[in-house]
């Protein structure tokens, strides 16, 4: 039992305030990267979606697909992983061959209130 409780402390990660000074300037309100790479594969950050897509019905209980008219920049499959597998983690990888593959769309939208409460947690 002591040697389970030994065990048993959650892992704890923490930014140094300059890091959280970056929220919202180079990094997105939850800390990636704003910027989009060298090849024009992933564009810059640009908000992400900020209000309901048109398909959306109010009280539908129905989660509205915003890019169901979207024809995707990229498709990773198994049939064509192994050329992007250099810019993929091993996990990514691995969901490519459990599920049918990824698609790249943008659109990761943060509340506005993220950055305030983001920009205080885990500062050391």
């Amino acid at each position: 039992m002591a040697v389970a409780a030994a065990f048993a402390t959650g892992a704890h990660a923490a930014v140094t305030a300059d890091e959280a000074k970056q929220l919202g300037t180079t990094l997105t309100p939850v800390g990636a990267e704003k910027a989009g790479n060298e090849e024009g594969t992933i564009p810059e950050w640009a908000g992400g979606l900020t209000t309901p897509p048109a398909c959306f019905v109010k009280g539908s209980g129905k989660r509205p697909d915003p890019y169901a008219a979207d024809k995707p920049r990229l498709a990773i499959t198994g049939k064509n992983l192994a050329e992007h597998a250099s810019k993929l983690t091993t996990g990514t990888q691995g969901m490519c061959g459990l599920h049918k593959g990824i698609t790249c769309n943008d659109g990761l939208a943060a509340s506005q209130w993220a950055p305030e409460v983001l920009a205080g947690s885990g500062v050391r």
